[in-house]
């Protein structure tokens, strides 16, 4: 495990840093080797290693300084302490910082330190293969997401690529006949081609807008301006429907991933509609507001409910009320994992017959640093 790890080492003597380097750099992926706190922070950012190994009294910045900085933007990194003393101040310091594990200096048993680090790799790795699966369900379930959107949109294409098609046949075959058309009308029939064009061009280009790949990283952003977005397309697939679609959103600006929030409320769309598919007044309505510092969003529909027996579930993997055939179990299980893990947020929900309520809320945050 230790060899397809990469390795910072924060350490100020030279003499420990000779002795130590051939031998950690035998053994891990890449060494980066740095001489004080402050080096080590920027070398840390610079190449994201799996694990660090520290020394606590340096110049500049010292070990504890530098691992609180660390452990503020990534809790989860490992980090190794080591120290020559026996200072329970710092002992409850390095504690509070959640370092990791601790070696006392000088090093005299080299085989100890190996099987620390040894086991701190193996716990990075079965870190990284969890987040791999993660990611593979989160691919999986916006991948679902997606088709379900663009069959809907499909769907929604239909009549005004059939008024387009009916619209020419039409002027052609008047053409044909010798039938001449007032040229008030015929302005009217060619007006109404290019609008219905127009309005297929902007759905596309909302939906590519929506799911461009530079949204998948941090930034701020309007949720408001990101809801009314989505809330556009979607009262476009739902206007020849008889759903009824109300938004009432605030301009709330937050930090965060844009498509992840996306992925999560396409999510609970698609599980409004289901819910009241076939219904008729079939209200679906979309809500998000900014509460003593937290961002509450709010998908409600008029659906047949939840039944009590299974709403304790519904964030449980695979579990689907649908047929196999129709649904993955993994859309609301995501959301969950979207709002809690990505978002550190929390989810919630709330059914009766005729009422279904999905609560989102998130922390109201500033720009990071």
């Amino acid at each position: 495990m230790l060899s397809n790890m990469t390795l910072l080492y924060v350490e100020d003597e030279e003499i420990i840093i000779e002795e130590m380097e051939d031998i950690l750099k035998e053994s891990v992926k890449d060494l980066y080797i740095a001489r004080n706190g402050q080096e080590g922070l920027e070398l840390y950012k610079k190449h994201n290693p799996d694990m660090i190994l520290t020394d606590v009294k340096m110049p500049l910045m010292n070990g504890l300084d530098m691992a609180k900085q660390i452990k503020d933007s990534n809790s989860d990194i490992p980090i190794i302490l080591l120290t020559a003393f026996n200072d329970m101040e710092l002992l409850i310091k390095s504690i509070d910082i959640g370092i990791d594990k601790y070696i006392n200096k000088p090093i005299e048993d080299i085989a100890k330190l190996f099987a620390i680090l040894e086991e701190v790799a193996y716990k990075v790795q079965i870190s990284k293969e969890n987040e791999y699966h993660k990611q593979m369900l989160l691919t999986q379930n916006k991948i679902a997401s997606l088709g379900e959107m663009i069959g809907n949109i499909s769907h929604q294409w239909r009549q005004p690529l059939s008024f387009i098609t009916t619209t020419l046949t039409t002027l052609q075959v008047n053409k044909e006949c010798g039938i001449e058309l007032s040229e008030e009308k015929t302005y009217e029939l060619y007006n109404n081609i290019i609008e219905s064009v127009q309005d297929l061009s902007k759905t596309l280009d909302d939906f590519r807008n929506f799911f461009n790949p530079d949204n998948d990283k941090k930034k701020e952003f309007n949720i408001g301006e990101t809801i009314h977005g989505l809330s556009s397309i979607l009262s476009d697939i739902f206007k020849n429907s008889t759903v009824v679609f109300h938004c009432q959103v605030e301009d709330i600006i937050f930090y965060g991933n844009e498509n992840i929030l996306i992925q999560a409320l396409l999510n609970l769309f698609n599980n409004a509609k289901d819910a009241t598919e076939d219904m008729e007044n079939a209200i679906i309505k979309v809500g998000c507001t900014l509460i003593d510092k937290q961002i509450i969003i709010t998908i409600e529909d008029n659906g047949v409910g939840i039944k009590k027996d299974i709403i304790d579930k519904i964030f449980e993997p695979y579990f689907t009320t649908k047929h196999q055939s129709q649904g993955t179990g993994i859309g609301l299980y995501m959301t969950n994992q979207i709002v809690t893990k990505h978002l550190k947020g929390n989810i919630a929900v709330q059914s009766e017959p005729g009422s279904t309520i999905f609560t989102i809320y998130l922390p109201y945050n500033k720009k990071e640093v």
